[in-house]
Order: structure tokens, then C-alpha cells, then sequence
């Protein structure tokens, strides 16, 4: 049921834009087409240090000359002659390598002190072979995918655009301060976490005419998040306002707690929510259904992460709603909720409406909410 919501709301959103930017700023991007070599690395085989290549057998050779790094030789040696080859230059064919540091240099000759006949070479592909995937489309650029966009002679490369989002706060309470509006700062953590860019963060009185004119400063934004005024009381008018600037509700009186009052719709082609003020609340309701929408706005794939875990306490539950649940959890085989109501949550307990009981040791379906889960 939750997740059949959840793609309700992800199938009214589509990716932002595209950009092309240096590899070099791409950390945590998201790539916006896979992307393969399309030559390999090393080119060819080379020396990972300084040396000698050596023609024949025996210790003593005479030395013909001195490559370049990246350079091949065009030196056809004989038996009893080498070239100083250094890291990063052809290891010429047939020949024996020898490290430096095994090797006596008299001017133009060499003594050999070492018998090994293991290369040390980095051999063509090495690094990277040509056709190897260096960028998956949808999964963020770790430094080991810069290294091979790198390697793979790439210099710039095309993302996403992080989704420009206006957070609104409405309660007079607020605008006078009153009460500190954290719930703002709440959401600049995890908008930022999740790949977008606050573009806006405006704080609106119990006012309609209020409301609508920071929704019209807002008209940019390509997501929307207000909180506040989303019961039935008189002072609570955010969704009027919503309504009569145009905007289109798709989600409202969801049998979900916390969260009944939650509202997503469209405001002309820019999705928008608005939650409820109480911060535990809210945050149960932007993992379960907001960062699902704007992690798509940004380009990013498998979002919605639901696994199995132990609870350590029994749990008593409306039977006529559905219940998120935050929750902390120990690592470990099997994984167990250790906590509940907590304020930065593992995950969220998903549990569907009729169940009037959990009892300990029960396995639920959790919806994770950290990255080092599962």
C-alpha cells in the first residue's frame, strides 16, 4: 500500500536537466548516461618502475640507450644488450627486465645481480580495459568513478541537474519568532543529503494573501515544500492557498500516521508537498514520500530501499492506519530495531493497516533510511 503511494507520486516526476561539467567537480553527481572506455589503459604494456630491459642470458649487457615514458623502442637489440627503460616507458619484446635497484651501472655497461624472470610490468588494460563500464546512469560519481572517467581520457561529463527546491513555512508563530523555525534547517540538511540545492527558504504568517505571494516567489522551484496549516482549523490555510494559486492536489487524507494531513500535488508542472509542522513527523514523511520525488528529480535510481528486520519490543498499532515508524537499528545478523520514535532514524517501520500487534522477535518490512543499511 505505502510504496503503491510512493509511486503515485514518482510517476508525476521526470529529471530536471542535463548539464556537462569537469570530472574533476563530479563527486556525487549523477551520471546522466552510462558511459564505457573506448581505449584502454595502459595503451600498452609498460614498466611500473625504473630498469632495464636486457636481451639474453647472462649479467653483464651493454647499453644501447634510454626511453622515454609512454615511448616504445625502435631499438632492435641484440643478445648482450639492454635499454634503460623507466616507469611508465615499453618493456621492449623478448627481453628480460631487470628493477634498478638490482643493477651495477660502469658508463655504458651493466651487472645484473638479479635472476628473477617475473615482470614488472603493467600490462595493456591494466587500469582499464576498452568497453570496461567507468559511469552507470542514475548512481552517484564516487571518487573510484572519477578515477576512471580520468582514465578513460574523459574530461568532462554529463549529469543531472541538482532539482532547485523552495522550502515555504507558514504560523504566525514563526514569522514573529516565537517559535524557532528548525524544521527549516531541518530540511536544508536533507535536501542537500539527497542532491538538491535550496533555492529558497521563505517563512509565511497565518495569511492567505501572505502564502500566495511567496508561492508566486517560488515559480522557479522545480519542487516545493511547505509546512504548517495542513489541519482543518481556521488559521490553517496553507492548501487554500495552494488551491487557489492553480495548484492540483493528487494525495490528501491518506490513512498513514503520522502524516494524515499530508498533501503532494502539482502546481502547474512543479510537484509540491505540504506536511505537517511536527518535526518528527515531517521527517517520517519526507524519507517515506519526499526524498522519493526529488531523489527522481535528480536523476538517481533506486531510491526505495525496503528490507526485513527483528523488533526487540512488542508494538501496539492502530489496525485502521498505516504506521511509519522511525526507528534505529543494531548492525549485525539478523538485523534488529533496537529503538523506536527515534530522531534520526535507520529506517522506517512499514506497517500496513489490520495489524493490531507486533510482538518481539517479529521480522518487519522497514524501509532504510541510511546508507550503511542494509
Amino acid at each position: 500500500m505505502i510504496r503503491q503511494l510512493v509511486r503515485v507520486v514518482e510517476k508525476k516526476v521526470w529529471p530536471v536537466g542535463v548539464e556537462s561539467i569537469p570530472v574533476a567537480e563530479a563527486l556525487a553527481r549523477i551520471p546522466a548516461k552510462s558511459l564505457r572506455a573506448e581505449r584502454y589503459a595502459p595503451a600498452f604494456d609498460i614498466s611500473a618502475l625504473d630498469g632495464f630491459a636486457c636481451k639474453g642470458t647472462g649479467g653483464r649487457f651493454a647499453v644501447r640507450g634510454v626511453l622515454e615514458p609512454g615511448e616504445r623502442s625502435a631499438i632492435r637489440l641484440r643478445a648482450g644488450e639492454a635499454l634503460f627503460v623507466p616507469t611508465g616507458a615499453a618493456i621492449p619484446p623478448r627481453t628480460r627486465f631487470a628493477p634498478r635497484e638490482y643493477v651495477s651501472e660502469e658508463e655504458d655497461l651493466i651487472r645484473v645481480h638479479w635472476t628473477g624472470e617475473r615482470k614488472k610490468v603493467w600490462q595493456k588494460g591494466y587500469w582499464i580495459r576498452k568497453g570496461e563500464r567507468v559511469a552507470t546512469r542514475g548512481e552517484p560519481i564516487t571518487p573510484r568513478t572519477m578515477e576512471l572517467l580520468a582514465l578513460a581520457g574523459h574530461e568532462e561529463v554529463e549529469v543531472f541537474l541538482k532539482p532547485a527546491v523552495a522550502i515555504l513555512s507558514t504560523g504566525s508563530e514563526l514569522k514573529k519568532g516565537v517559535v524557532p523555525n528548525s524544521n527549516r534547517y531541518l530540511f536544508m540538511g536533507l535536501i542537500t543529503r539527497d542532491g538538491g540545492e535550496v533555492m529558497s527558504a521563505l517563512t509565511a504568517s497565518d495569511d492567505e494573501e501572505e502564502i500566495l505571494a511567496s508561492l508566486e516567489r517560488l515559480s522557479s522551484a522545480h519542487l516545493i515544500i511547505a509546512t504548517g496549516g495542513t489541519a482543518k482549523g481556521r488559521k490553517d490555510m496553507t492548501l487554500r492557498a495552494f488551491e487557489k494559486a492553480g495548484a492540483r492536489t493528487i494525495l490528501h487524507d491518506l490513512p498513514i500516521m503520522p502524516g494524515k494531513t499530508m498533501t503532494f500535488g502539482m502546481k502547474g508542472r512543479t510537484p509540491f508537498f505540504v506536511l505537517p509542522g511536527n518535526p518528527r513527523a515531517l521527517r517520517a514523511l519526507y524519507e517515506a514520500f519526499v526524498r522519493p520525488c526529488l531523489m527522481k528529480l535528480a536523476g538517481k535510481q533506486g531510491t526505495w530501499r525496503v528490507g526485513r528486520a527483528l523488533v526487540s519490543v512488542p508494538l501496539h498499532e492502530n489496525p485502521q492506519m498505516i504506521q511509519l515508524i522511525p526507528a534505529a537499528c543494531s548492525q549485525g545478523e539478523p538485523l534488529r530495531v533496537e529503538r523506536i520514535q527515534v530522531d534520526e532514524p535507520d529506517c522506517l517501520l512499514l506497517v500496513e493497516s489490520g495489524t493490531q500487534e507486533i510482538k518481539s522477535g517479529q521480522e518487519v518490512d522497514v524501509l532504510w533510511v541510511n546508507e550503511k543499511f542494509p
